[in-house]
């Protein structure tokens, strides 16, 4: 049998053995919705909610079990998953980056020309060398 050292078996673990120690208590607050309190209250949220803490680590607990029993039965394929979701993630930084060096690009292209007015106004005398000097 394969080892398993990834990071969802070992929170998976790490919960388990908090559920099973006694004599400690565990109490977890509850989440409030943030919206609710925004000003004017109730605007964006008509009402007032909060979600137990109990409930949202329960969640994580049953979704990270969920995950390890999927790594059990199929761990290729979830190694697989993982990667795709990897590389999707970094396609799209790709994608920002490469839109955002474009805009540079263009804007950078936007002030070299006004540069070139300036200084063509200058020469052609329309703009006083003391303006040309302090742009």
């Amino acid at each position: 049998m394969k080892q398993k050292n990834n990071l969802t078996v070992a929170l998976y673990e790490r919960l388990s053995h908090d559920d099973e120690q006694q004599g400690e208590s565990f109490s977890i607050s509850n989440y409030v919705c943030e919206n609710y309190s925004k000003s004017p209250v109730g605007t964006v949220c008509p009402t007032g909610h909060r979600v137990k803490g109990e409930a949202v680590l329960e969640l994580v607990k049953q979704t990270l079990r969920d995950i390890r029993a999927y790594v059990d039965i199929d761990e290729e394929g979830f190694l697989k998953e993982m990667e795709k979701g990897v590389e999707d993630e970094h396609r799209d930084e790709i994608i920002l980056a490469q839109r955002k060096i474009d805009s540079n690009n263009k804007r950078l292209g936007e002030i070299e020309s006004l540069f070139c007015r300036m200084y063509e106004d200058n020469i052609l005398g329309k703009l006083p060398d003391s303006r040309y000097e302090a742009l």
